[in-house]
């Protein structure tokens, strides 16, 4: 995998006259399509200063997807990000973090999840869906793991990928547990593997019913 993209979803800044790594996507305003989704920046609580982007839908999952060069052609990838809910696990006032793959939603489009698969995260069940063109893959999924609080910054890493023995696509589910990743679910296996081949596979995050916060967002492309 190859780290193409890092938002930190700061405030727009002049650009840093040095090659920068990881590569920097610049504007979070201007990189990100945010369709309906409503967002701000911020600067009570970050992983890296001065903001962090707090989404604060209350209904079903919303499209929110990055144009920034580069990334909007990832067939396997990751999804790596720092995320924060606005109450803990089991509580009906917590969120659902999402994490969207292979969307085809075309650039200059309103953003939707009608031709996508996305991951949500529900802090309330807890448990996982997982989705393929607004329809949920099976039933909710069962936590194996996960970090002991969801109301502090955790970061959590989606990896997507084409089983190179034939199975279809794979989808993991982690956590950044202190020294090592440690897996939330068992790994998820689409024998259909939509969109493996399509030339427009955007990815994005987003959230669920209540509040809850990203920062220092990594994309990463096979």
């Amino acid at each position: 995998m190859k780290l193409i993209g890092l938002e930190r979803w700061s405030y727009l800044e002049p650009p840093k006259f040095k090659r920068i790594l990881p590569p920097e996507i610049p504007g979070a305003a201007s990189d990100w399509d945010f369709g309906s989704v409503p967002w701000q920046l911020d600067t009570s609580t970050y992983i890296s200063a001065p903001s962090s982007l707090k989404l604060t839908n209350t209904g079903a999952a919303l499209a929110l997807l990055c144009k920034y060069p580069g990334t909007t052609s990832i067939s396997q990838g990751q999804i790596v990000t720092y995320a924060k809910a606005s109450n803990d696990w089991g509580n009906s006032s917590a969120p659902g973090f999402v994490f969207i793959f292979r969307n085809q939603t075309a650039l200059g489009s309103t953003p939707s999840l009608s031709s996508s698969y996305f991951l949500e995260l529900d802090v309330n069940g807890p448990y996982v869906r997982i989705y393929k063109d607004g329809n949920q893959l099976g039933s909710n999924i069962s936590l194996i793991g996960k970090p002991s609080s969801a109301t502090q910054w955790n970061q959590y890493r989606v990896t997507w990928w084409t089983d190179p023995g034939g199975a279809g696509l794979m989808i993991r589910l982690e956590y950044w547990g202190g020294s090592q990743w440690v897996k939330m679910i068992n790994d998820y296996n689409d024998p259909q593997n939509k969109y493996a081949t399509s030339s427009l596979n955007r990815v994005g995050i987003s959230q669920s019913y209540k509040p809850a916060w990203f920062d220092d967002t990594e994309i990463w492309s096979a």
